[in-house]
């Protein structure tokens, strides 16, 4: 008689609860990696766009450099503490060395603070006089 009642049994209907808390655990697992990987592109997005300032800054620096002092001959004035004025909050100095055969070591050191603290990048590259002859 035991068996029969077993299996006259109504089935149920909805969850137990070992299922609801196999869900839950398995959706904080994955909104956990999400939000992790969200605050990871995040960082790297903002560590892009520092780079990208400091990049854009340093090819303005050096088409005015080449443009103005050594194209018009005129000698190359060091520059430091200078603000900028398109990307605020960077600061550069400016160093030209005359290295002979009319090529210039330009040395451009950039300077920012990143979460409170303060960074620095230096950047080194040669230019060359153009000489128009006539």
């Amino acid at each position: 008689m035991l068996t029969q009642s077993v299996v006259d049994r109504q089935p149920t209907h909805g969850f137990l609860l070992l299922e609801i808390l196999v869900a839950l655990f398995i959706f904080i697992i994955g909104s956990t990696s999400v939000w992790a990987l969200w605050s990871a592109a995040t960082e790297t997005h903002r560590e892009a766009l520092v780079e990208q300032n400091i990049s854009m800054l340093a090819e303005s620096l050096v088409a005015e450099v080449s443009g103005v002092y050594l194209r018009q001959g005129m000698a190359l004035p060091a520059m430091q503490n200078v603000a900028s004025q398109h990307f605020p909050g960077y600061q550069y100095d400016i160093l030209g060395r005359d290295l002979g055969e009319n090529a210039v070591l330009l040395t451009i050191s950039i300077r920012y603070n990143r979460y409170g603290r303060p960074q620095q990048e230096i950047l080194h590259t040669v230019l060359y006089r153009t000489v128009f002859g006539g």
